[in-house]
């Protein structure tokens, strides 16, 4: 078999790349993940998760699925949420 030139490589990576950046959602300012908010908040995933659900259920939190890459995995869904501030 012989060895791609570089050129072809990155040709191809390239328009892998364009092809998954063009299924992401852009997600609007002030939604963040579970995980974002548990660094922001110094909390494990698993206690943001809980806290979270509970301010659900008072209506204090909306919720919505963006499709977002992570690494080189292909734009997923991923929950995000949003804190109604009026609210507080």
């Amino acid at each position: 078999m012989k060895k791609q030139k570089p050129e072809t490589a990155n040709s191809w990576l390239k328009a892998i790349n364009d092809l998954s950046n063009r299924n992401k959602d852009v997600v609007p300012d002030g939604w963040r993940t579970i995980a974002q908010i548990a660094k922001d908040t110094n909390r494990s995933d698993s206690r943001t998760r809980e806290c979270i659900n509970e301010l659900i259920a008072l209506k204090k939190v909306e919720y919505k699925k963006f499709r977002v890459a992570s690494g080189l995995r292909s734009p997923y869904p991923t929950w995000h949420y949003y804190l109604n501030d009026k609210d507080l």
